[in-house]
């Protein structure tokens, strides 16, 4: 949100707010359905195995977090994640 220009910020909040609210009614769906037919705890499980594995992923495809590097209207800012010395 900070990232985008001005005039594209609608834009990218609008397909935030479908993502993440509009798809959680599909994702109940389905879960309800999966837990009907292997019980809702073990779909609880199968749900947390799924984020795990999906974060293990991400955070290979994200490499190294140490250092991000972000690009805002022309300018570079620099987020070092490292203990300040």
């Amino acid at each position: 949100q900070t990232i985008v220009e001005d005039d594209k910020r609608g834009r990218v909040m609008s397909i935030y707010t479908m993502a993440f609210f509009g798809v959680t009614p599909f994702g109940n769906l389905v879960a309800g359905g999966l837990a009907n037919y292997i019980g809702s705890p073990n779909t609880v499980i199968l749900g947390g195995v799924i984020c795990i594995l999906a974060s293990a992923f991400f955070t290979k495809q994200l490499g190294s977090p140490g250092f991000m590097v972000y690009t805002v209207s022309s300018t570079t800012v620099c987020d070092s994640m490292m203990p300040s010395e």
